[in-house]
């Protein structure tokens, strides 16, 4: 294998351990959320990734200190990622492709909701989310999600939007 390949294999690699590790956290290690925000075909599959990335230690530690509850059907709230957040990886050069499947994953997650997006990627607010948005060209989507009525919109404390 030529070495510019492994070097990008090798950087691909990091870059999923890194993503679902900030993910796990996110979630507090709930696989089922885990699995709907990076798209895969549910807990099991998140487990899978977890093996063949090298998260297998830090899965078991958890489970020790008793982060993981096993067969805990409670509700979670998505927070943002404890550590290196996704802002920093968004700046890291990750590429493009990625970062707007990262962030459709998540604005999807969500309704579409800019508010609740933004917190669950460590982001200021709703606008550095638009800003996002057009940076990873998904400004259209985003529009056409608002003109089919997808998007949830936060209530404010005394009942407006």
């Amino acid at each position: 294998m030529f070495p510019l390949i492994q070097i990008s294999n090798d950087a691909h690699r990091e870059l999923r351990r890194a993503m679902l590790l900030d993910v796990l956290i996110a979630t507090e290690w709930n696989l089922t959320h885990a699995a709907e925000l990076l798209k895969l075909s549910g807990a099991a599959g998140v487990l899978r990734e977890i093996t063949i990335l090298g998260l297998k230690s830090e899965y078991l530690a958890a489970r020790r200190s008793g982060v993981i509850v096993v067969g805990g059907h409670r509700k979670r709230v998505l927070r943002p990622p404890v550590g290196a957040s996704f802002v920093s990886r968004w700046s890291d050069g990750v590429s493009r492709v990625l970062r707007a499947s990262v962030l459709r994953a998540v604005l999807e997650h969500h309704a579409w909701n800019l508010t609740r997006a933004a917190q669950t990627l460590g982001l200021a607010g709703p606008a550095s989310v638009m800003r996002m948005l057009g940076d990873a060209g998904l400004s259209a989507e985003y529009q056409r999600a608002r003109r089919d009525g997808r998007v949830s919109r936060s209530r404010r404390s005394d009942g407006r939007l």
